[in-house]
């Protein structure tokens, strides 16, 4: 859902509006739309595969090879989970970044600042909730 936003994102903007607006921003844009669309990707892929296998072994009643992979995958959840975050992140950065593309003056400028505040604040509670999470399933 995300990788698809990002690419909504992306599409729902032309070339011109990147070129004439200050190259720090549409750089930072577009830097964000790319990790946006990249580490969800990942995601996605790191977690359907997850589950396939899981459901393979669980599906063939081989509980102790679950527990085992379960264990052996756990590097690569988190990291598919830190994946997300970042897609979740590069996404609210780049819409509140598009939205100072779109409208000019203090208006846009005000509601980037007020837009990285939340999405800034939200990253910081994800990494709480994963936090919290992880001494509970540990």
């Amino acid at each position: 859902m995300v990788v698809n936003m990002g690419i909504r994102l992306l599409s729902g903007n032309s070339p011109d509006m990147l070129r004439e607006a200050w190259a720090p921003v549409a750089c930072a844009y577009s830097c964000a739309l790319a990790t946006c669309v990249l580490s969800g990707v990942y995601a996605t892929v790191i977690f359907t595969l997850t589950k396939m296998y899981s459901m393979t072994v669980i599906g063939n009643y081989k509980d102790a090879q679950f527990a085992e992979f379960f264990q052996e995958t756990q590097k690569y959840r988190e990291a598919g989970f830190w994946a997300f975050c970042a897609s979740l992140g590069s996404f609210a950065f780049a819409f509140v970044t598009f939205f100072l593309l779109k409208i000019r003056g203090w208006p846009g400028i005000t509601g980037f600042t007020l837009g990285v505040a939340i999405a800034v604040k939200a990253m910081l509670d994800f990494r709480g909730i994963y936090r919290r999470a992880g001494n509970i399933l540990r």
